[in-house]
């Protein structure tokens, strides 16, 4: 699952409906999640998927769940305060 996501987010123009294909692997990693909800890499992606899919309250919320989990570091910190900006709230 992981792979399709990656390749998605590094390769978007090999998708032609990318707002389907961003809510289809949005929801693929909320079922993963699911059972696994400290998973750092599929909240990663979910970060990346909704901010591109322009769900920025969420994916605000996303990076902010991955710098509770993950501390203060700097990738963590780096992706809420991009989510933080692209929702207008920096």
């Amino acid at each position: 699952m992981f792979e399709e996501i990656q390749r998605l987010i590094q390769h978007p123009d090999q998708f032609e409906d990318l707002k389907t294909s961003y809510s289809q692997a949005v929801s693929a990693l909320d079922d993963y999640l699911k059972s696994d909800s400290r998973n750092m890499e599929a909240l990663e992606y979910r970060v990346i998927l909704l901010e591109r899919a322009k769900r920025l309250t969420l994916a605000k919320q996303t990076a902010k769940t991955l710098l509770m989990l993950g501390g203060e570091e700097s990738k963590f910190l780096d992706m809420y305060g991009h989510a933080l900006l692209l929702a207008g709230e920096f």
